[in-house]
């Protein structure tokens, strides 16, 4: 965790890839990424199956990560070197290691990280690629069985 690097700002722009008013943003040092037109939150709850005719539940979802990223910052960044308790949000330290977490246990970084990787993953696999709705598309089916 980059304590002395990282701001909500920045990470927000990392997760929707544009500012807080649309507009285009180079949060990475790498050209590459900063070119990239893609953003992870257009991702989340974003399948054709569960998510098209339900927006307001994908924007919910979609909320959640932005809060858990922010609570990072708010919550836990300002507690970095305070030990964590019931209700205190701090570092868990065991020898080998440090976590932090805010005042209910919870690492907001590993919450949103992995949610990413096993929920929208599973999402955009299942339920987009995967799913009827977008295999049987346009002239996919015919152009299927033509072996096009």
């Amino acid at each position: 965790m980059d304590f002395d690097n990282s701001t909500e700002e920045l990470l927000l722009q990392m997760y929707r890839n544009q500012d807080a008013n649309g507009g285009d943003v180079d949060p990475y040092s790498n050209a590459e990424l900063n070119s990239a037109t893609k953003n992870v939150k257009s991702k989340v709850a974003a399948s054709t199956d569960y998510f098209s005719s339900n927006t307001a539940v994908s924007a919910e979802l979609k909320n959640q990560f932005e809060v858990w990223i922010s609570n990072q910052i708010e919550e836990v960044f300002p507690n970095e070197n305070t030990v964590a308790a019931p209700g205190q949000p701090g570092q868990i330290a065991d020898g080998s290691s440090t976590r932090y977490v805010n005042g209910k246990g919870f690492e907001y970084n590993q919450l949103a990280g992995k949610s990413l990787i096993g929920a929208l993953m599973t999402d955009q696999i299942l339920n987009n690629y995967l799913s009827t709705s977008v295999l049987d598309a346009g002239t996919n089916r015919e152009d299927n069985t033509n072996g096009t």
